[in-house]
């Protein structure tokens, strides 16, 4: 894969107060990667050092894009003028980066903004705000994306949408994106980047195709004993990734003894076991 974003040692503090240093961090094409850590350790003064907002204080930060405006960013808040309409809107942020009129046309379609097109910025409920901040970000179709908790504030539905779109725009553009939901973590990211204590890990995940189902069995053992039964199986520790089909739903059911859950997707518990395995002793 083509790297698009790199840092490396990257040091920043407020004051005497240092945030992070010896930072290091790569982005590459096609990939989600996601930023993961407790409030107040410095995920988005990190995303902010990436996005050039802010000025490391040792380390640096090194990008290899080809294009102008190669950089689609949308805040923790999203970057809205309340009084314009949405139409308005989009046609400014246009202007601002000299992209042709049938783009804006491109991200009402794919940000599903039709039925506010009329309506001003101030007005919109917070999952149009987040669809309009995510289609000003896309307007001229950036190589890298960068998003601070997009997802913030959305009921169900509409972060079943968000994560869809998401996983569309892979194919397009590299996406970093700061979360604090683990679904959605376990769900979309390629790879992790775990932030604590003034240092970040990478946390290793299995191959997880998206047509895989999880079985969560009750200890490393029995994932041992299972997971030779399953064709094709995807290891990880005490969970068993499959190709649900009748063969493979009627082997779970003649074991169930030996499993705690079956899950649709990557489970966040997974993930989570990942990290505070990761995390150092004491």
């Amino acid at each position: 894969m083509t790297t698009l974003l790199h840092c490396e040692n990257l040091a920043y503090g407020h004051g005497s107060q240092l945030l992070f240093q010896g930072l290091n961090l790569t982005l590459q094409a096609r990939e989600i990667v996601t930023l993961v850590g407790n409030n107040g350790v410095g995920k988005t003064t990190l995303l902010e050092l990436l996005a050039g907002a802010r000025t490391p204080e040792a380390g640096t930060v090194k990008r290899q894009t080809t294009k102008r405006f190669w950089l689609g960013y949308v805040p923790a808040t999203a970057p809205l003028y309340p009084q314009l309409t949405v139409r308005r809107y989009l046609r400014l942020c246009a202007e601002l980066r000299a992209v042709a009129a049938p783009a804006i046309d491109r991200v009402i379609d794919r940000c599903a903004l039709g039925r506010v097109l009329n309506q001003r910025c101030g007005q919109l409920s917070q999952g149009y705000r987040q669809r309009l901040a995510l289609a000003q970000a896309l307007l001229h179709e950036p190589e890298v994306l960068l998003l601070d908790e997009l997802s913030n504030g959305l009921d169900y539905p509409q972060k079943q949408e968000m994560l869809a779109l998401l996983g569309e725009l892979k194919s397009h553009c590299a996406i970093l994106f700061i979360s604090h939901d683990w679904a959605e973590v376990a769900r979309l990211a390629d790879r992790v980047y775990w932030l604590e204590n003034q240092r970040l890990r990478e946390i290793p995940l299995p191959q997880r195709p998206p047509h895989y189902h999880w079985l969560q069995t009750r200890n490393a053992s029995a994932a041992a004993r299972l997971r030779p039964l399953f064709p094709d199986a995807a290891g990880d520790d005490d969970f068993i990734g499959f190709v649900p089909d009748p063969a493979t739903l009627q082997t779970v059911q003649q074991h169930w003894a030996d499993i705690v859950a079956l899950h649709p997707h990557y489970p966040p518990v997974a993930l989570q076991e990942k990290i505070h395995a990761a995390r150092p002793a004491g």
